[in-house]
């Protein structure tokens, strides 16, 4: 049960009761107190670079399904490089 309430705490879940139900085959857990929604999450991905051709940057924002004038462009080591949040 560790493991779970852990993994629940590291999605940003707190539970205030924890029961579990065992057969032979079957493992059964009733959470009780989670919050009825979640905190929202920001995801940020790395696409192609800017010298990249035009296909590339329009199929990357296609995959994360935002237009292509929401991308932002970042300096990275080298050059600089289409992210989308």
């Amino acid at each position: 049960m560790e493991i779970l309430t852990k993994r629940l705490l590291d999605a940003g879940l707190e539970s205030t009761r924890c029961d579990t139900y065992t057969t032979p085959r079957r493992l059964s857990v009733v959470l009780g107190g989670l919050p009825s929604r979640s905190g929202d999450v920001v995801t940020e991905r790395r696409g192609p670079r800017a010298s990249a051709p035009p296909r590339a940057v329009e199929g990357f924002a296609r995959s994360v399904g935002v237009p292509v004038e929401k991308l932002e462009l970042r300096r990275d080591r080298k050059d600089a490089v289409h992210f989308a949040t």
